[in-house]
């Protein structure tokens, strides 16, 4: 037996928990099997996919694994060189419950509150993406243009900021401080029982897409590389929340795409906003199962579970743990 202080290497098995070193160190593949799992996943794709399964299936091991800091770690922490070498950057974005809960309202949603969490999911991503993109500029393997880069980010508003930012991190505290700004609006505005007020300052679809086509222009090293917005745990978001989701996949353009993962019953409509009508399988994105593709494979499962047991153990005797 351990000791209580010894190291039990299956106490940690939430792949959220696991910090990036630890999803590279940990990552098991299948077998015999051609690009293994992230070939699954297919981030080098532009068709949108959900990444669907039950709890423990591997999702957001997969997701992570194929996120910018992962993959920065694979290849001697320089994320604009992994995402040359790879042809893809993975933007990883959980949707903590606890940060789209307020946003939530019973059907039917007045559209002035859908408005709202639009405007805010859209930033959460830009936000998201451009901590990676101001990782890759720091990269000596890259040029990159970034007061150009910029001012052409800054285009894509409608409204000006107050105070102009002429760096990337004066751009990416813009955005932090907004989201922040809608966070603490809407938050107070249930207690007040009153409708939270600000400015929607750019039109939907303008960053999250925006944005990728402007890094082809300002870093031509990057300009093949596909941006992959990894929107984990969408059984978080409601209905109404899921239909802008939809929208930003039925209206993707340019060199970002998107993968969302979630439980079986994750998705609760493919409806998307304005009109209503649903994305389209097949034509608009790819529907995964992730079960269903490891117990085809029985075999090779059965060697996956034990290699990744293994790699657990051997990674709890490389941090001093000893079992009797």
């Amino acid at each position: 037996m351990a000791s209580s202080s010894q190291e039990n290497p299956f106490d940690l098995n939430k792949a959220s928990d696991f910090t990036d070193q630890e999803i590279a160190d940990q990552w098991v593949d299948l077998a015999n099997t051609a690009g293994g799992l992230v070939d699954i996943l297919n981030p080098k794709s532009r068709m949108p996919m959900f990444l669907l399964g039950g709890k423990g299936s591997g999702k957001t091991h997969l997701m992570r694994y194929c996120s910018a800091p992962v993959q920065a770690a694979r290849h001697s922490g320089d994320v604009a060189q992994a995402a040359i070498v790879d042809g893809y950057l993975g933007i990883y974005v959980p949707l903590d419950a606890l940060n789209t809960d307020k946003f939530a309202r019973e059907e039917p949603v007045e559209e002035y509150w859908s408005i709202v969490f639009n405007h805010y999911f859209e930033l959460w991503l830009a936000t998201a993406l451009l901590t990676t993109i101001r990782d890759c500029a720091r990269s000596a393997s890259l040029v990159f243009d970034e007061k150009p880069f910029v001012a052409a980010v800054l285009e894509l508003f409608d409204i000006a900021p107050a105070t102009t930012p002429f760096d990337l991190d004066a751009l990416h505290d813009h955005l932090t401080r907004t989201r922040k700004n809608i966070d603490s609006v809407v938050n107070n505005s249930r207690l007040r029982g009153e409708r939270p007020l600000f400015d929607i300052t750019f039109s939907a679809g303008r960053l999250a897409f925006g944005i990728p086509e402007l890094v082809a222009r300002h870093a031509p090293a990057l300009s093949d590389v596909l941006f992959v917005y990894l929107i984990d745990e969408v059984e978080n978001l409601t209905a109404d929340q899921q239909r802008f989701l939809n929208s930003l996949i039925r209206y993707r353009r340019g060199s970002a795409t998107i993968r969302v993962g979630g439980r079986l019953y994750a998705m609760k409509t493919l409806e998307t906003t304005g009109s209503g009508e649903p994305i389209r399988s097949g034509a608009e994105y790819e529907r995964v199962v992730l079960d269903e593709i490891l117990r085809e494979q029985h075999d090779q499962y059965n060697v996956f579970v034990r290699n990744l047991r293994a790699r657990l153990i051997i990674r709890a005797w490389q941090y001093g743990a000893s079992f009797a």
